[in-house]
């Protein structure tokens, strides 16, 4: 058999990059967009059922993100203050 070896170092993966959810503008026209498909009577209703599932998956998600932004925010404001505590302790 001829077959090549497989090189010796695999292609590793880059750092993930982090995701810009701050675009009202998009949001909203997404919003609209779905909107008007489910009010469209030609649209079938499975297609329907589907956008008000992605509609809605998008309002948990939102919820959800929302929800990490705050602990994010509480989890530097206590890393803060345990960093202070510990530069009192070695006074």
């Amino acid at each position: 058999m001829d077959t090549p070896a497989a090189p010796p170092v695999q292609g590793r993966r880059g750092k993930k990059h982090r995701m810009d959810l701050s675009s009202p503008a998009a949001d909203v026209d997404l919003g609209r967009a779905i909107e008007l498909i489910i009010a469209d009577p030609p649209i079938p209703p499975h297609l329907k059922a589907a956008m008000g599932g992605v509609m809605e998956m998008k309002e948990q998600m939102m919820s959800v993100l929302a929800k990490n932004k705050k602990l994010t925010e509480e989890k530097g404001i206590i890393r803060q203050r345990n960093c202070e505590l510990e530069n009192r302790s070695l006074i």
